[in-house]
């Protein structure tokens, strides 16, 4: 059990981290209360717990802001900063498997936390670098061609960027790991993270296209769009996909303790 020292620390940690980066505008002043509930559930466990937390919002603001001519073009309208409810919806699955670890220290609950980081980043950076510059963009509905910048298009180099900052997560979970900062994580279990958090990224790509996104209302025309079925919604749901076939795969392979 955290001393109260400890979770007071870690709260004035979090608040001003939260506060450096609602300055810099990355966030808005409504998601400081979700930046710290969604801390703080991760990092009652160990400090190091809220480093695989930082390493998906840091990265992430920092290409949401890196901006090319062709980039504002085609996503002039959409806001930077990141707001309660988008944190709460990319976050919200990773704090709940980090308390349930609290409670019950059962290792699946850690590897869950890490597969749920895992989905939002590899969807986070394959958005904002597949569209710095033109690519052409297919959807996964027949592979058809679609106008870049629409949910649910995909690209090659955002793909590939994508990849590339997956491996960089997982690099820098190995290391905290290897290090004993992080509770240990085999090799096998690495390969199934692998592959849950890059479906769960593909399937926020299949529920794009369901997404209603008044930009590109007759890029979709001939499949019904579902009302509530917005990009938050989405991420969650992709998160949810992601940590779910991580379980499955899991009780396959290990049955329940």
């Amino acid at each position: 059990m955290p001393s109260t020292y400890y979770i007071f620390s870690i709260s004035i940690l979090i608040f001003t981290v939260g506060w450096s980066i609602y300055k810099l505008k990355w966030i808005t002043l409504d998601a400081l209360a979700a930046l710290w509930l969604i801390g703080l559930a991760s990092g009652i466990n160990g400090f190091f717990w809220l480093f695989p937390l930082g390493y998906f919002l840091l990265t992430g603001s920092l290409l949401t802001k890196l901006q090319t001519d062709y980039k504002k073009r085609i996503k002039s309208k959409e806001k930077s900063a990141r707001n309660w409810k988008q944190l709460s919806a990319n976050g919200f699955l990773a704090a709940v498997s980090a308390f349930l670890y609290f409670l019950l220290h059962e290792p699946v609950y850690y590897y869950i936390y890490i597969t749920a980081i895992a989905v939002n980043l590899f969807d986070t950076w394959c958005a904002e670098t597949g569209t710095l510059f033109p690519a052409k963009t297919y959807s996964l509905y027949k592979l058809k061609v679609v106008p870049q910048g629409v949910s649910g298009g995909i690209t090659l180099g955002g793909t590939l960027g994508g990849y590339i900052g997956f491996l960089g997560y997982l690099m820098m979970v190995y290391i905290l790991s290897w290090l004993g900062w992080l509770p240990p994580i085999a090799g096998q279990i690495y390969g199934l993270i692998s592959i849950s958090g890059i479906l769960g990224g593909f399937f926020d790509s299949f529920l794009g296209i369901f997404e209603n996104e008044k930009d590109f209302e007759g890029v979709y025309r001939h499949i019904q769009k579902i009302a509530w079925l917005q990009n938050n919604m989405v991420n969650f749901l992709s998160s949810v996909f992601g940590c779910l076939i991580f379980f499955i795969f899991y009780l396959y392979l290990y049955g329940i303790a």
